[in-house]
């Protein structure tokens, strides 16, 4: 007892002296107070980065857009709309989808509208529309179809949707090469021009129509990576 009493006096002669009292009140606040205060900050700073990165992918989409209608000197003239945002909320099937399905706040006003990713790429069109819940027909059904143009040749062609979109009816005379990057052409139903579509992939002979030749193209849509598309008007 006499032991314990002399360590217990000591200890509190010790923790009163100025200097050790500093020290273990700045030992206690780093530990208990700074990482709450730390964490509160870090999650603060993440909102506030999706924020901009929001903000962000809608000014590239529209960047891009502007550049490839520049690079593909399309003649068809582009209106600058406004885009609308739609939260995913379901794919169908998943795995690669035929359908995505949006949440938009407001009802959409007329049928023709492309849906992009939030880089600016081409994901789809809107396929139906109910209330404030719309249905997307992407690149990756075989329903979809839409005039694309050959950024290198200039050249037009009509891409077929599928897990694995191409485009078909290419004359044998004309250039189309792996890595070529091809953009929407503003002819037939969508008449805006220049946004991404993908690169080509691989250049085969069409078996069916000796005449022409195809190509496999790689979307640069991936599913996947998004949490919202971009709607705008396809007139």
């Amino acid at each position: 007892m006499k032991k314990e009493f002399i360590l217990f006096l000591l200890l509190s002669i010790v923790v009163n002296i100025p200097i050790f009292k500093r020290g273990l009140h700045g030992v206690l606040i780093k530990t208990l107070y700074y990482p709450p205060q730390k964490i509160a900050t870090f999650l603060q700073d993440i909102s506030k980065v999706e924020v901009e990165r929001d903000s962000l992918a809608q000014q590239l989409a529209e960047l891009k857009e502007k550049f490839y209608v520049e690079t593909v000197k399309q003649e068809t003239l582009v209106r600058k709309l406004p885009y609308i945002k739609g939260n995913i909320t379901a794919y169908n099937p998943l795995g690669i989808p035929r359908y995505i399905t949006l949440k938009v706040k407001n009802p959409l006003r007329g049928a023709n509208f492309l849906a992009l990713d939030i880089y600016g790429n081409l994901a789809g069109k809107l396929f139906k529309s109910e209330d404030e819940v719309i249905e997307i027909m992407t690149i990756f059904n075989k329903e979809f179809r839409i005039g694309v143009k050959n950024v290198r040749t200039g050249t037009l062609g009509i891409l077929y949707g599928s897990e694995r979109p191409g485009v078909r009816f290419i004359p044998l005379d004309i250039s189309f090469r792996k890595g070529d990057t091809l953009v929407t052409a503003g002819i037939g139903e969508f008449r805006v021009a220049g946004i991404p579509v993908g690169i080509v992939d691989t250049v085969l002979k069409d078996e069916n129509n000796p005449l022409f030749k195809k190509c496999e193209v790689l979307p640069f849509f991936q599913p996947y990576r998004n949490l919202h598309l971009l709607l705008r008007k396809g007139k």
